[in-house]
C-alpha cells in the first residue's frame, strides 16, 4: 500500500511538471506570436509612412511643376506683349514719320508755289504789257493812208490802253501785285490750315485707336492671369 500510495505521489507530480511545461510551452508560443505581429505591424506602418511621404513628394514636385508652367507662360505673355506694343509704338511713329514728311514737303511745295507766284506778279509789273498786235499796228498805219476806218478806231483804242497803262504809277501797280499776292497766301494758307487739321485728327484717331488697343490687350492678359491663378488655387 505504501508503494502505491508513493507510486501514485509520483505520477501526480509529473502530470503536474508536464501540465506546467506544456503551459510555459503555451506561454511561450503565444509571446512569440505577438512578437511576430507587432513586427508586422510596424512593418507595415513603416511601409504606409514611406507611401505617404513620397506622395506627397510627388504632389509638392507637381506644384511645383505647374507653378513653373504657369511662371513661364505669363513671362512668354508679357514679351509677347511688349514686343507688340513696340510694333504698335514703331508702327505709330513711322506714319507719324511719314506724315510729317509729307507735311514738310507739301509746305515747301505751297512756298515754292508762293514764291514762283510773287516772281511772275513782280516780272508782270515791272515789264509793261503790249495790247498792240501785228494786226493792229497794221490797221492803224491803214487809217493814217486812208484805209478801213473801224481798224484805225481799234488801233487808235489800243494805243489810248496802252498810253493809260504808261500813265498808271508804279506804286498803283505794286499795291495791285501785293494785293493779288495776298489773296493767294490767303487761299494756300487756309488749304494748309485745313490740311494740318485733317492730319491733325487722323493723328488723334490713330492714338485713341492705340489707346483702345492697349486696354484692351491689357483686360484680356488679366482676365487670362485670373482664370490661370483660379486653377492652380483649385488643384
Amino acid at each position: 500500500l505504501e508503494k502505491e500510495r508513493l507510486h501514485k505521489e509520483q505520477l501526480e507530480k509529473e502530470r503536474k511538471a508536464k501540465g506546467h511545461a506544456e503551459k510555459e510551452r503555451l506561454h511561450k508560443e503565444h509571446l512569440e506570436k505577438e512578437r511576430i505581429h507587432k513586427e508586422h505591424l510596424e512593418k507595415e506602418r513603416r511601409a504606409k509612412e514611406q507611401a505617404d511621404k513620397e506622395l506627397h513628394h510627388k504632389e509638392q514636385l507637381e506644384k511645383e511643376r505647374k507653378l513653373k508652367e504657369q511662371r513661364e507662360k505669363e513671362r512668354k505673355l508679357k514679351e509677347r506683349e511688349k514686343e507688340a506694343a513696340a510694333r504698335r509704338h514703331a508702327e505709330e511713329q513711322r506714319r507719324l514719320a511719314e506724315a510729317t514728311e509729307r507735311e514738310a514737303e507739301r509746305a515747301t511745295a505751297i512756298k515754292k508755289q508762293e514764291a514762283a507766284v510773287a516772281a511772275e506778279a513782280l516780272k508782270k509789273a515791272h515789264t509793261p504789257k503790249s495790247t498792240t498786235t501785228s494786226g493792229a499796228s497794221t490797221s492803224i498805219s491803214g487809217g493814217g493812208a486812208g484805209g478801213n476806218g473801224g481798224s484805225g478806231k481799234g488801233g487808235s483804242s489800243g494805243s489810248d490802253y496802252q498810253k493809260k497803262q504808261e500813265r498808271t504809277p508804279f506804286g498803283t501797280k505794286v499795291a495791285g501785285v501785293v494785293l493779288g499776292l495776298g489773296l493767294v497766301t490767303w487761299f494756300l494758307s487756309g488749304k494748309r490750315d485745313r490740311w494740318a487739321e485733317a492730319q491733325e485728327k487722323a493723328e488723334q484717331e490713330r492714338r485713341q485707336q492705340w489707346a483702345d488697343r492697349e486696354a484692351v490687350a491689357a483686360e484680356e492678359s488679366s482676365s487670362s492671369t485670373g482664370g490661370d491663378k483660379e486653377g492652380n488655387e483649385k488643384v
